[in-house]
């Protein structure tokens, strides 16, 4: 019994998980940075190294602020809200002020890491 229940939580989370990037749409276009002296980010699956993506670290791919947000609305980046490895990449979502905003940097390689951030809106 309890296993079931755990899989329909499990479902319904993967449903409102999966619907939130379904209704995103992206903001602008992605930025593009090579950062160096990072640890090899999800080499060989080792989420570790993507766990310890900071803050600080997405604002060097991402930039202090939200560019191409609308005029009304000043969006900065506040925190991390997940990291996760997908296969050879680290996947970070960065959160903002602005509920409806976040950034999506994703980040691969050994030495030099080449790292993506792309905005989206809810």
């Amino acid at each position: 019994m309890l296993s079931l229940v755990f899989k329909l939580v499990l479902v319904i989370g993967l449903i409102f998980y999966s619907s939130d990037f379904a209704a995103s749409r992206q903001i602008g276009s992605p930025r593009y940075v090579t950062l160096a002296g990072l640890p090899n980010l999800c080499l060989h699956r080792n989420a570790a190294s993507c766990r310890g993506f900071t803050l600080e670290q997405a604002k060097l791919v991402c930039g202090y602020k939200v560019d191409n947000t609308p005029i009304t609305v000043y969006a900065v980046y506040t925190n991390i809200t997940s990291r996760t490895c997908v296969n050879d990449m680290c996947h970070v979502r960065v959160g903002t002020n602005v509920k409806s905003i976040y950034g999506s940097v994703d980040c691969s390689g050994v030495t030099y890491v080449k790292c993506t951030c792309t905005n989206f809106q809810v």
